[in-house]
């Protein structure tokens, strides 16, 4: 009879532990990514590109090119700013948050400068005629613009937006950069299948790298362990981890087509891709600097291709439309044969994902 009361007590024990264990708390579930919530979004006729995350204000920057920069407060979940004024054409986003301002990368080769607190609109700035992505190194207190068509990386100051200087590169696809915390940028140049690291003081390549890949596009970085992550598209779509002291390939991962982000989040060893034509997330778990094994892949929507996380919580958070092919329009088919060349007006999405629901 004694023992029968052990039993279940221990039992008992158990059952509160499980209870009471951080992810039951949490309420993570089986551990998976899936679809938290959706957002509509007000679109006559959408068209998107990077997604930027201010962790302070718990906003996110949505470049919508021709409907300018909408923010989204993502604790409240609802827009806070329609459009941030003077924001037509932005592609990007860059936050300067020492300096309180931030920094739209324009596809007409212009920035528009906003104050960060109340984002409201302090000046435009026209530097040439194209504009891709761009970032703020917080070391050197410049913003880096991508000007493809001119195989050139513009340099702004960030304390005022004057223009500091225009460094050539050998290709015209230069790919959204990421700061690696020590004074440079590290971006792909998608037509020549190379990686380019960018000194932003001295305002020079400082180091090029082939990559064993087709079109290299996406680039994120490990600072602790000095990795470089680079997506890759093409017929055979990859991640590569690259050593970032001499460039060397340490790793290959297998990846979605359409891949057009990747997000490395140091704090839980995890590697995050957005493939926008197979239409899905692929997280990578990191063993160590050199190994990695795949966590889980989720089915997200069609073209759902660029994100952003939230660096506390882990959602990701990706943008999407309905999008339609027609073929007496210009087609696009680097991506996939029946690649959407328009999108359904009011069909604008925002999707959260995150563990558990």
């Amino acid at each position: 009879m004694e023992s029968k009361k052990t039993l279940w007590k221990l039992a008992g024990l158990v059952a509160m532990c499980a209870a009471l264990s951080p992810a039951a708390m949490a309420g993570e579930g089986n551990g998976y990514y899936q679809l938290q919530s959706t957002l509509k979004l007000s679109a006559a006729q959408p068209s998107w590109d990077y997604l930027t995350f201010d962790a302070s204000r718990q906003y996110l920057f949505i470049n919508r090119h021709e409907d300018g920069v909408s923010v989204v407060d993502v604790k409240r979940m609802e827009v806070v700013k329609p459009k941030i004024a003077g924001t037509e054409h932005a592609g990007d986003t860059a936050l300067a948050s020492a300096e309180g301002l931030g920094f739209t990368s324009n596809e007409d080769g212009s920035t528009t400068l906003f104050k960060l607190s109340d984002l409201s609109l302090v000046k435009r700035i026209k530097f040439g005629s194209n504009a891709d992505g761009n970032a703020y190194d917080p070391v050197t207190h410049r913003v880096a613009f991508m000007m493809g068509d001119d195989a050139t990386v513009l340099i702004l100051n960030a304390r005022d937006g004057s223009e500091l200087g225009r460094v050539k590169v050998d290709g015209e696809k230069l790919e959204r950069p990421v700061a690696d915390g020590k004074g440079n940028i590290v971006f792909a140049l998608r037509d020549k299948n190379r990686v380019i690291r960018l000194d932003m003081d001295k305002m020079m390549v400082r180091d090029e790298w082939p990559v064993a890949c087709v079109q290299s596009n996406s680039v994120a970085i490990d600072k602790g362990n000095d990795r470089i992550f680079v997506g890759c598209r093409g017929e055979k779509p990859v991640l590569l981890v690259l050593d970032g002291k001499d460039g060397h390939q340490v790793a290959t991962l297998p990846l979605g087509r359409g891949v057009d982000e990747v997000i490395y989040d140091a704090e839980g060893k995890q590697l995050f891709a957005s493939n926008g034509v197979e239409s899905n997330l692929v997280v990578y778990r990191q063993k160590d600097a050199d190994n990695y094994e795949m966590a889980q892949s989720v089915m997200t929507r069609p073209s759902a291709r660029t994100m952003a996380m939230d660096p506390r919580t882990k959602k990701i958070y990706l943008v999407t439309a309905e999008g339609v092919q027609d073929p007496g329009k210009k087609v696009n088919r680097a991506p996939s044969f029946f690649y959407p060349n328009f999108f359904q007006p009011d069909s604008f999405v925002l999707l959260t994902y995150g563990v558990g629901k």
